[in-house]
């Protein structure tokens, strides 16, 4: 809803947020300055991030954004550990990911739902 409101003009943003109950325009109006006070560079990604996610299929939508939960609420470094790991992957083929992933060295680093989560967020998130 943040990438469908910020790429409204003002006027149109104000309509959609006036159809929405109290509660909820004061959380995204929050969540819109929140986007806009980051660089372009982050806008951008988180963009390109949610079309990509509204081009999956809705029971797809729905794994990605549970993986992405997970992965938010991952502890700072265990997180970053993901996020380097990801950015490594998503350099790699389908096949040679799935070589790599299939490794004991990479079985070890990773527990199971960080693998899953992995998987799931292929191609969302660096």
């Amino acid at each position: 809803m943040v990438a469908r409101l910020a790429q409204m003009s003002p006027e149109e943003r104000t309509a959609a947020l006036a159809r929405l109950p109290p509660l909820r325009q004061q959380q995204l109006a929050q969540k819109l300055n929140e986007f806009a006070a980051l660089p372009p560079e982050q806008q951008a990604r988180y963009l390109g991030q949610t079309a990509r996610i509204m081009s999956l299929s809705p029971e797809r939508q729905a794994e990605v954004h549970l993986s992405l939960t997970d992965y938010q609420n991952t502890p700072g470094p265990r997180k970053a550990v993901l996020a380097n790991e990801m950015t490594r992957l998503s350099t790699m083929t389908d096949e040679q990911r799935a070589n790599y992933m299939a490794k004991p060295n990479f079985r070890q680093r990773f527990s199971v739902p960080e693998i899953e989560m992995m998987n799931n967020l292929r191609g969302i998130v660096p």
